[in-house]
């Protein structure tokens, strides 16, 4: 079963389709209802992939939890690139948020001011319900899918994140009225 985002020239709405061949079977809801309702999935209206514009598999997830540095190969080439100081023993955790995603075939706009974007391909395991908690020997249960991503990079940031030195940020929030000076708290937030 291949399920998609989609929306068609017709009706710019994405919703989750079912892919079968060069058939799409619109499922009229968002992917997250879908995938929270898999064994109920009714086919709707039959059309071609050749009128779709596709959007990221799952637009609308609640996160994106993304681990890194979690093989050697890899690890070798980031300090190679002095991306970084020692392999970690352990992988580390970091997010996406929705607003980075694109849908397949679509054109990627490098922001102004980044001279170049690495790419590489990453495994997604689309979880489908509510996980905490969860023993090694149920983890799949609780998959609804896997898709492929391609994360794009922006090397120099990276390395230039590397190099900074880190402080703790606050754990509060004030008012601009309460900042007696904030150009000078200004400073100290670029830091965290």
């Amino acid at each position: 079963m291949r399920l998609l985002t989609f929306s068609t020239p017709d009706d710019p709405r994405p919703r989750a389709g079912l892919r079968e061949g060069d058939e799409v079977f619109d499922l009229g809801k968002p992917m997250r209802e879908v995938l929270a309702d898999l064994p109920r999935l009714k086919k709707g209206k039959r059309i071609s992939t050749k009128g779709v514009l596709y959007h990221p598999a799952v637009p609308d997830a609640e996160k994106f939890l993304c681990v890194g540095k979690n093989y050697r190969s890899h690890l070798e080439e980031l300090k190679a690139n002095d991306l970084i100081r020692e392999n970690p023993q352990e992988p580390t955790a970091f997010v996406k948020l929705n607003s980075c995603l694109s849908g397949h075939e679509a054109r990627v706009k490098r922001p102004q001011g980044i001279t170049q974007l690495d790419y590489e391909p990453e495994l997604v395991f689309v979880i489908g319900k509510p996980a905490l908690g969860v023993k090694r020997g149920a983890a799949f249960e609780y998959v609804a899918g896997v898709t492929v991503l391609n994360d794009l990079t922006d090397r120099v940031a990276q390395k230039r994140e590397r190099h900074m030195d880190r402080e703790p940020c606050a754990a509060q929030t004030v008012r601009n009225h309460q900042v007696s000076a904030p150009r000078q708290q200004h400073r100290r937030a670029d830091r965290c």
